[in-house]
């Protein structure tokens, strides 16, 4: 199934932790391989909507607080690099919203 293309993506989410280095579960590293940093979260957010939320979407579970779904692909950065990662969202059960909740590295697939 395919997301609402209107998902929200808050900019905090990445300005706070996902651009940030960190001493656990560290994504920054792997986004700036692609040139993401805190100054350019804005072309993250796009490239998001552009590269990530119109592929398809796989439910992984329900919660309480809606289903959550993940997205896998490889997302072209800013400087050319390609990642390969994996999204995931959640859809609102009360209005259908959909809401970016965090990303995770994944192997880059061998050619």
């Amino acid at each position: 199934m395919k997301l609402r293309s209107d998902a929200t993506i808050d900019p905090a989410k990445f300005t706070l932790y996902l651009l940030l280095p960190q001493s656990r579960s560290d994504k920054s590293r792997n986004l700036a391989r692609a040139g993401y940093s805190p100054q350019n979260v804005e072309v993250l957010i796009e490239d998001l909507r552009l590269q990530i939320l119109p592929r398809e979407a796989t439910l992984s579970r329900a919660t309480p607080f809606g289903e959550m779904y993940f997205i896998d692909g490889a997302l072209t950065g800013p400087n050319g690099r390609r990642i390969s990662l994996r999204t995931i969202w959640q859809k609102d059960p009360l209005s259908d919203r959909v809401h970016f909740v965090t990303l995770i590295p994944q192997p880059s697939p061998t050619a």
